[in-house]
């Protein structure tokens, strides 16, 4: 029996003996039976027929183990890469994840049998067509009944396999509705055997596949086939190569009995001997699993299995491998395999090709009376292995490398088996590999190795080990350059996370330096020789982070770092895994890689690095293809020089590398001129192994040649489910060739004197902050470019670094001369300057002044005198109101400038363009916010440019952005400053150079002449964000920043009654933890697991090496310490005691298709967490609500589940029609329910994406069953198709691009609306696509919709509730299936009969009583705020706005407005005198700092007023000009006489103004009502109030502010009262606590305030509050206060969070009730801002349970006029202009 099989490795086949083409057949199951019984004596017959029959269970019970194993991994690719149905989830029980290696392979594998299934089915054929699943581990046959129900009309599945296998299969079928449907009808089971099902179109049979005459009896027999009246395909998926292999060849030769049969085998093979590594892991694991291999070694090669079927009778056999498959675009497209990079990350290419090429696709087929091929996948004639090698350049002709070989030697002992390494050879005798992925993580260190062997003993000098600054990393390169210098340089962590940081050990010290442009992970780099003594790194190609591939080139220098080199010539693929190497000075070659697609490049590329002229004196890069080499292409290979030359090692090809082809030499040949060509081919290299079992698997390994010994280090892959394969020996080879050279043996061996254990990512590390090195300041040569299209230009611009464009058509402003200018501008032009008193422009110290002047006398004062002048152009008609357009202020200049189209980004967002004229001065160092371009007109000037990350160490005060320091001197101010700052950009600027500066760059501009002219165009580079209100200059801070920096008052204040060193501690962690919660708010680290160097250099924004001002300094060169001698920073997700982590509030946009987080709202939107839990001894505070269990779940009804009742339009995907009174039913139902309890939704509602860990840390307290879908609830969701909900609206209508990814974009799915960073409690913009996800939909159109587009949305939405169904699965949860029914009629029938459920009819007008929100609560905001009059002629209120009437409310029209601004400054005493005197009629305006805008000072008492009393004395003067007149004009003097009266001016009517009326003009409207009225602050508050109905915020500043000037504003005051002396002293106690808000009136008898509030008794007694209710905060009130109060006064509900976590329905009765006895009340949330006031998610769905409750004790019937995911999507939309 071993000879017949063939087991000698020579044999390609069996003997087949009697199996010959045209013998009877006979089954392999009587010739066991016959050889059973003439075995053996007859005694002992019974016996081993027993042992036997014993032994063949075993077998079989392992072999359907194989089958479970399967369709787990089957499973799991279904969920992840399927759409909807899914069949596989009921035979698996519990489903597992698989790893990526193992889907794509799974994937694959179910691919190419789909695919060969789906193409027999559509042949053109009248006969019936019958599928043969021999082994049936799948459900093949639900899948192409379920999605091709055409093609099967005529077919019939027959499943194959095991009985005990049928029999479950049977079971699960009858079982579940979705697989008995698909096979209905079927017969009695009473007629069937218990381990088969028939129906028409499916069958499913329990047979043993040995006995081939019973499988005959029951498909020729039981299915009445003939011979030829059918088509038969036999599929066979790894099943019968467990079978013996006499058993498997005669199950293929019982299949050619019909006439027309075709078979498709999938198996595995071995193209390389059972000694390739991968060949051992596979072939053992199945030993293993007591089920080996057995066809693999009958028949091995891809050749022997075609003859295999041919001898059985085929007509035709074609075998391909799956690695040749996937590579082969007509098997599986292109656009198929770059989907499939999008389900999930994936970086194991190596491995998956490993896999692939030991996996074989066979086609054979047999076609009645002719031998017509059948139509295979490739219509090319199959190629071996050996036929594909003949193919390649590989030379066996006399060369330099004759005699050649290469000796490799290998050591065991090798520590830690590294993969996807980097070596560093330190030194000739020692040697380093560095990070790559260990055992079982990535490592951050080295292990080392040293040279022995040489006959003595030599001193070692060993590589550092790298700081703990440089994390774990994978994929990455080390380049060795000139004087024993190393270039690390970028990496990976996970597949989708690239790392940017570089570092350069040199002279034994590790030191980092330029980040990568961009970052990369699976580049190539090579050292590029610039001369003797200079060398670079070049670096192409690669992946960077979400896995995107890229082709671009970068140059990394030590006096210039990181530019990007571009081509002049021909364009790679982008590519990543590809070879380089330099072959001379600046040229070299680049071979292999792979795309984004994973298709190999077979091409090979020759680069050279050129020079431009004195012009353009930057590198560029000439790159040819090398078109006539035949070398294949190979990827993840090492390329290394050697002596004996340029050595190509190992990696993977388009197919399997056999161990001879592992090196190969590339040899250069020389044209007929004797020139270099580089048309380079391939020459063996005779490598030896010292043992067949010792040889490496040359994936993910380093190579080096060091002292003319080869190296190679690391390596090994996962073979697919079988294990791993790591190189665990150090192989070195010896070169000995015909030359003589001979070289003694060599050994590597682990330096036993270095911890090889290798460092894997810390949670915690800490965080060494040197001193920097005295070279930190060298100067940066700025990028400098040529833009041909606008699409290069915003690429650039994506970069985030500044740099120069050249040869730009600007226009005719060449003219620009001092000479033209005079000639275009009128010379008397008035125009404003800075002229400077020193050669450095200050902001800050303002060592210039504004003056105006004729613009003929500007230019010939700074051309002729050279004097220190500067213009910059402001807006002609109103220059403090809107930003510069120099066309507009100076029109003869119009026609000369051009933006031109390379710079359309720039013109289409463009936001002001100044012109600039400077004469030999430097402005000042600063920043702006938006994106510009300096557009260098005429004159030479250079500027000087840092990157954001060193605002802070340029002495920028808070609100400003402009730095005192002069960064071109050269003094010990600035060096001790600007040292600590990264090397800075310089950039040189001639006529026409274009400078794009990123937003936040600080930059400072010499002029280089007497002249020098300029056009800035500033344009807006952000959707969001900007400040709002008026930006003349473009450089107005972030509205986030401002918001922030006016809260840090109230956070400082707060700490006032601590000790001071107490205090700073805590403020110091404040400040320290703020940072690590917005790194990973930002997700720019993981939580948990944030690197030091990444929290110091990302979210500090500290530059390397610079002190942290929040961290003790440590020593510029520490020894090694342990990590309790260092400062510790890491990011931990806080426990359930400490605070909720900063929000970074979401975006409140509704339309959720640009759905964007991070956006921080403005003050008053409430945006602050939720607040601590409170202290519990017994368990932990707040714990998250216990998830629900089936048993206590109510699930909702609905009369359209299940959808049998309704008319199926579509099987595929299953769309149904509904009639309109069916959907009224269905609305009324789902408004008559009980909405489902909280715990049951939350906290699903809130938005638990799988990255957000802090979100998911707080709600989910890390339990997974939390995170789960809701399912009980069901709800109804009606979506209109076209979108326009103006008219034709049914109540609770969304629009399609609410809840679907755009159209165009090719996915159907709903949005990814949960939020991916940040915290929010408040995400009410995600309710509606939420609620979709778990209720039946309902599509609609009006007449302008055609009835396809209807049919098309609804398809899908189907496709959408699958592909989210399949995503939200987990684990045992069985989510419920939802449905997309049509509606029967357009809108316009419907309205007729169904009013009651339209919103706004077909002519666009409401219908019944709607609720407008927002124009409710627009309505309710001006009568909160309506403008009201203070005091005589002098108006509060908000901005004018003409849409809401005022008239009505007796507003006058007013003389002046005073406008309340973050960025006014304090008016000037001349010009507020100018606009007092004017006499113009119209309305004037000015602007005030607003409050919290400036700090508390003194002001000296004889000196001149503050500015405040100052502003406070002029409008009094002209509001009220008649209050400083005497009483007594018309008394008669002593002689009689009456004098004449004194005429008064007209009053002014005066408006005291901001946006929204309470918040930035509280401070000068307070002070003035103080002046006019002469009462103390605390009067002035609670008069404003109380007596005047007012709302309005302070800040803490305004309260100090306030009370310094208080004495000062009642001295001068005219109001009436004798004045106020010792009012400091007089002041109520509650004003020392007072913070300068109060709490808000909510209902006449009931304020809403804070914490603060309730614990400043005294306040709430001023404001004539006599019961509080504090609900989650504990009040920290003394025993005489609340004995005072007296306890039935007091509430406090101190077991609840407001947190979104914890229930508050409970506690509602009780607080009620207590509101209920009271006339006036303070009720304490745990968190308020402002006025506007909102309560989180939670809370609001609570209110709406609590309606119900309301509802049934009233005796009503539940009835909700508004869904939850309506008021969530109102409530939205009102938030929407409060955020920015």
């Amino acid at each position: 029996m071993d000879a017949a099989m063939g087991t000698e490795r020579g044999t390609k086949g069996p003997t087949t003996g009697s199996s010959e083409v045209g013998a009877p057949l006979r089954s392999e199951h009587t010739r066991i039976k016959d050889i059973e019984e003439g075995a053996a004596p007859a005694g002992k017959k019974s016996e081993l027929r027993e042992n036997q029959k014993s032994m063949k269970k075993n077998q079989d019970e392992n072999i359907m183990g194989t089958n479970n194993s399967s369709i787990v991994s089957k499973r799991s690719v279904e969920r992840y890469y399927y759409p909807q149905p899914h069949f596989l989830k009921y035979f698996v029980k519990k489903p597992q994840r698989r790893s990526p290696l193992i889907h794509k392979g799974y994937w694959l594998r179910m691919y190419i049998i789909e695919q060969a299934v789906l193409k027999f089915l559509r042949e053109p054929s009248e006969k019936r067509k019958i599928i043969l699943n021999l082994g049936c581990g799948d459900p093949l046959p639900f899948q192409c009944l379920s999605q091709y129900p055409e093609e099967c009309e005529k077919a019939t599945f027959i499943d194959v396999d095991y009985p005990e296998l049928m029999s479950r299969k049977r079971d699960i079928i009858q079982k579940h509705d979705e697989l008995r449907n698909l096979v209905w009808p079927t017969q009695d089971s009473a007629q069937v055997p218990a381990n088969t099902v028939r129906s028409k179109g499916y069958m499913a049979v329990g047979c043993d596949l040995r006995d081939t005459e019973q499988l005959s009896r029951i498909v020729d027999r039981e299915l009445g086939l003939g011979s030829g009246g059918c088509l038969v395909l036999c599929v066979a998926e790894v099943s019968i190569t467990y079978m013996d292999v006499l058993a498997a060849d005669a199950l293929i030769k019982w299949a050619t009995h019909y006439e027309d049969v075709r078979f498709c085998l999938l198996e595995q093979f071995l193209p390389d001997s059972e000694e390739h590594p991968f060949a051992q892991r596979m072939l053992h694991h199945f030993e293993n699993f007591s089920t080996p291999l057995k066809s693999v070694h009958a028949y091995p090669l891809l050749k022997d299995q075609e003859t295999r079927f041919l001898q059985a009778g085929y007509h035709r056999a074609q075998a391909r491998s799956l690695w040749d498959l996937w590579q082969d675009p007509l098997a599986v497209a292109t656009g198929t395999r770059q989907h499939l990079n999008t389900v999930e990350p994936f970086d194991e290419w190596e491995e998956f090709a490993l896999f692939c090429s030991h996996y074989f696709f066979l086609e054979a087929v047999k076609v009645s009376g002719s031998t017509m091929p059948f139509n295979m996948t490739d219509p090319c004639p199959n190629q071996d292995l050996a036929t594909t090698l003949s193919n390649i350049d590989i030379s066996d002709s006399t060369t330099d490398t004759e005699g050649s070989t290469l000796e490799l030697s290998a050591v065991s002992d090798t520590g830690w088996q590294r993969r996807f390494a980097a070596i560093i050879p330190s030194s000739q005798d020692t040697v380093s590999l560095h990070g790559g992925f260990s055992t079982h993580c990535r490592s951050a260190g080295c292990d080392h190795y040293w040279l022995c062997g040489r006959g003595l003993e030599v001193e070692r000098e060993r590589t550092p080990d790298p700081p703990p600054n440089i994390p774990a990393r994978m994929c990455h390169t080390i380049t060795g350059l000139a004087a024993n210098r190393y270039l690390l340089v970028g990496g990976r962590t996970s597949p989708d996370h690239a790392l940017s940081g570089c570092w350069l050990l040199s002279s034994g010290q590790w030191r980092a330096v330029d980040d990568l442009p961009i970052p990369l992970y699976r580049h190539c780099a090579t050292v590029v020789a610039f001369g003797r003594s200079d060398s670079g790194v070049l670096v192409f190609g690669g992946r960077t982070t979400g896995g995107v591939v890229v082709n671009r080139w970068f140059l990394w220098q030590e006096t210039s770092g990181w530019i990007e080199i571009h081509s002049l010539s021909e364009n790679l693929r982008p590519r990543f895994g590809a070879a380089t190497a330099a072959t001379g000075d600046y040229c070299g070659i680049l071979l292999g890689g792979m795309t984004d697609e994973g298709n190999l490049c077979n091409e090979i590329w020759k680069w050279t690095i050129t020079y431009g002229c004195e012009q353009y004196p930057y590198p560029r890069l000439d790159i040819s293809l090398q078109r006539n080499t035949k070398i294949a292409p190979r990827m993840g290979a090492c390329l290394v020089w050697s002596p004996m030359g340029l050595l190509l090692i190992g990696g993977i090809s388009e197919y399997l590398i056999p161990w001879e082809q592992e090196v190969l030499c590339l040899l250069e040949k020389a044209d007929e001129l004797g020139q270099s060509s580089y048309a380079l081919h391939a020459s063996l290299v005779d490598t030896e192994y010292p043992q067949p079992d010792l040889r490496p698997l040359l994936i993910g390994h380093a190579a080096h040649v060091l002292d003319d010994i080869l190296l190679i280090a690391g390596g090994g892959a996962v073979c697919f489910s079988f294990g791993s394969y790591v190189n665990h020996s150090i192989y070195t080879g010896r070169f000995a060739n015909g030359r003589g050279i001979n070289y003694h043996y060599r050994f590597w061996k682990p330096d036993t004197n270095v911890a090889r254990n290798p460092r894997p990512e810390l949670k915690s590390q800490a965080v060494d902050v040197g001193v920097p090195s005295s070279s930190a300041n060298r100067a940066e040569v700025i990028l400098r470019v040529k833009v041909e299209t606008a699409e290069d230009f915003n690429r650039l611009v994506d970069k985030g670094r500044p740099f120069v464009i050249e040869g730009l058509d600007l226009g005719l402003c060449r003219e620009w001369t001092a000479t033209g200018l005079t000639k275009k501008i009128n010379p008397d032009t008035t125009i404003t300057v800075h002229q400077a008193q020193e050669g450095n422009m200050n902001f800050q110290h303002k060592n210039f002044r504004y003056v105006k002047k004729p613009f003929g006398d500007f230019m010939k004062e700074i051309c002729s005198d050279g004097s220190r002048q500067y213009l910059r152009s402001l807006a002609a008609n109103k220059p403090a109101d809107e930003p510069a357009r120099f066309y507009e202020d100076f029109p003869n200049l119009r026609d000369d400038f051009q933006i031109p189209p390379q710079l359309e980004m720039v013109a289409r967002n463009e936001h002001s363009s100044p012109l600039r004229i400077s004469g030999p001065v430097n402005m000042w160092l600063h920043y702006d916010v938006m994106a510009n371009v300096l557009c260098q007109i005429s004159g030479k000037k250079v500027v000087a440019l840092y990157p954001p990350s060193d605002a802070i160490h340029f002495k920028i005060p808070p609100g400003s952005s402009s730095s005192p320091i002069d960064v071109f001197a050269d003094d010990s101010l600035r060096r001790g400053l600007v040292d600590y700052a990264r090397p800075y950009v310089r950039a040189a600027l001639s006529d026409g150079d274009v400078l794009y500066i990123p937003p936040l760059w600080l930059h400072s501009a010499s002029p280089l002449e007497n002249l020098s002219v300029s056009v800035n165009v500033f344009f807006r580079n952000l959707n969001i964000g900007y400040a709002a209100g008026r930006d003349v200059y473009g450089n107005r801070d972030l509205q986030a920043y401002e918001n922030g920096r006016k809260n840090i008052d109230k956070m400082i204040k707060s700490f006032d009654n601590l000790p001071a060193d107490v205090g700073a501690i805590y403020l110091e962690r404040l400040a320290h933890w703020s940072r690590l919660a917005w790194v990973t708010t930002a997700g720019l680290v993981s939580p948990g697991l944030a690197s030091p160097t990444a929290i110091v250099r990302t979210c500090s924004k500290l530059p390397r090496g610079a002190p942290n001002p929040l961290h003790k300094k440590v020593a510029a060169n520490p020894s090694p310490v342990s990590s309790q001698d260092k400062v510790m920073a890491a990011v931990a997700i806080p426990p359930r005691q400490t605070p909720t982590p900063p929000p970074s509030a979401p975006s409140l946009s509704l339309d959720t298709s640009s759905f964007e987080h991070g956006v921080i709202p403005n003050k008053h939107l409430p945006y602050c967490s939720p607040g601590p839990a409170p202290y519990r001894h017994t368990a932990p505070a707040t714990p998250p609500a216990s998830p629900p269990t089936p048993q206590s779940e109510i699930r909702t009804l609905s009369v359209l589940h299940p959808p049998d009742a309704q008319q199926q339009l579509l099987k595929s995907p299953p769309v149904f029609l509904i009639q309109p009174s069916t959907l009224a039913t269905a609305v009324h139902q789902s408004a008559s329910q009980e909405l489902p309890d909280p715990k049951y939704v939350f906290p699903w509602l809130h938005g638990l994406h799988p990255e957000n860990q802090i979100q998911l840390a707080f709600f989910t307290a890390r339990k997974k069953t939390l995170r789960n879908t809701p399912q009980c609830f069901r709800g109804l969701t009606i979506i209109k198709a076209g979108g326009d909900l103006t008219k034709c609206k049914i109540k609770g209508a969304l629009a399609p691009n609410e809840i679907l990814t755009p159209e165009h974009s090719g996915d159907d799915t709903f949005l990814e609306v949960d939020p991916r960073e940040g915290f929010s409690v408040r995400n009410f913009q995600i309710q509606a696509t939420k609620v979709a996800m778990v209720s039946d939909i309902v599509v609609y159109r009006d007449g302008s919709v055609m009835e396809r587009d209807l049919h098309k949305l609804a398809k899908r939405l189907s496709r959408a509730q699958d592909t989210w169904r399949v995503k939200s699965t987990n684990g045992d949860q069985e989510l419920p299936i939802f449905g997309v029914f049509i509606l029967s009629c357009p809108f316009e029938e419907f309205e007729q009969h169904h009013s009651e459920l339209v919103a706004i009819g077909s002519d666009g007008c409401q219908r019944g009583e709607q609720l407008d929100f927002f124009q409710l609560e627009r309505q309710e905001m001006c009568n909160m705020s309506r403008a009201s009059e203070i005091a005589k002629n002098v108006w509060l209120g908000p901005a004018p706005d003409s849409t809401v009437a005022s008239g009505g409310h007796g507003n006058p029209d007013f003389d002046i407005f005073i406008e309340a601004s973050d960025l006014a400054q304090t008016p000037d005493p001349q010009a507020l005198k100018r606009l007092g005197d004017s006499s113009v009629d119209a309305p004037q305006h000015l602007e005030f700092p607003s409050s919290g805008s400036i700090m508390p000072q003194k002001w000296p008492k004889a000196g001149p007023l503050d500015p405040i009393t100052q502003m406070c004395q002029w409008i009094h003067g002209l509001a009220d000009p008649d209050a400083a007149g005497d009483v007594s004009e018309d008394t008669p003097d002593q002689d009689g006489d009456i004098p004449m009266k004194t005429l008064h001016p007209r009053p002014r009517k005066f408006l005291i103004y901001c946006a929204d009326g309470y918040t930035e003009s509280t401070l000068l409207g307070l002070a003035y009502f103080m002046y006019a009225e002469r009462i103390p602050v605390h009067e002035a508050w609670l008069r404003l109030h109380c007596q005047f109905k007012r709302n309005f915020f302070a800040y803490p500043s305004d309260v100090a502010l306030l009370s310094s000037l208080q004495a000062r504003i009642l001295e001068l005051s005219p109001g009436p009262g004798n004045g106020i002396s010792g009012s400091l002293q007089d002041d109520p106690a509650w004003l020392s606590r007072f913070d300068g808000s109060l709490p808000s009136r909510i209902l006449p008898y009931m304020y809403l305030g804070n914490l603060g509030h309730a614990n400043n008794p005294q306040l709430l007694r001023a404001l004539g509050i006599k019961r509080v209710l504090s609900v989650g905060e504990p009040v920290g009130w003394t025993k005489g206060q609340r004995e005072s109060w007296g306890s039935k006064n007091l509430l406090f509900i101190d077991r609840v969070q407001d947190n979104g976590v914890d229930c508050l329905t409970k506690d509602f009765e009780r607080c009620l009730e207590f509101i209920a006895h009271i006339q006036s009340s303070c009720f304490v949330r745990a968190r308020r801002l402002n006025v506007i006031i909102q309560p989180h998610l939670r809370f609001a769905y609570e209110l709406v349970k609590w309606d119900e409750v309301l509802q049934k004790r009233r005796g009503q019937p539940i009835r909700r006029e508004l869904e939850w995911a309506t008021i969530a999507r109102e409530i939205a939309a009102m938030n929407k202009p409060y955020s920015r």
